[in-house]
């Protein structure tokens, strides 16, 4: 069962962890800064949650709660996609492509394996 994310992230645990998961990784380095922008805008999300968590799949198609990162990954590409991104609470996305950008932001963001879970 899913629960919204805006919900979770406002939960004092989880408020407490990722506090301390981000003054853990203060630093000058751009990595650092990197993954402590990655923490406060997509605090639900690591390298295991990316393509389930806040995701629906229905035979070719995912479903992808608005938040996610993979949306803000297409917007910046819509140039080069032949589609849209709407604000509707679930985002319909071919699943072919919603692995890709699964796999460019793991790439991309190679520290996403090293946040923890962080859901409840």
């Amino acid at each position: 069962m899913l629960c919204r994310v805006d919900t979770m992230i406002h939960h004092p645990v989880f408020k407490a962890r990722l506090e301390l998961l981000i003054d853990e990784y203060q630093g000058d380095t751009a990595d650092n800064q990197e993954w402590i922008e990655w923490v406060k805008k997509y605090r639900a999300w690591n390298a295991e949650s990316l393509d389930s968590y806040g995701v629906r799949r229905d035979g070719q198609n995912a479903f992808v709660i608005l938040g996610h990162p993979v949306l803000d990954l297409i917007r910046a590409n819509l140039d080069n996609l032949a589609m849209s991104v709407t604000e509707d609470a679930w985002q319909k996305i071919d699943c072919d492509l919603f692995d890709s950008c699964c796999q460019t932001l793991r790439l991309r963001f190679y520290f996403l394996k090293q946040i923890p879970k962080l859901l409840l």
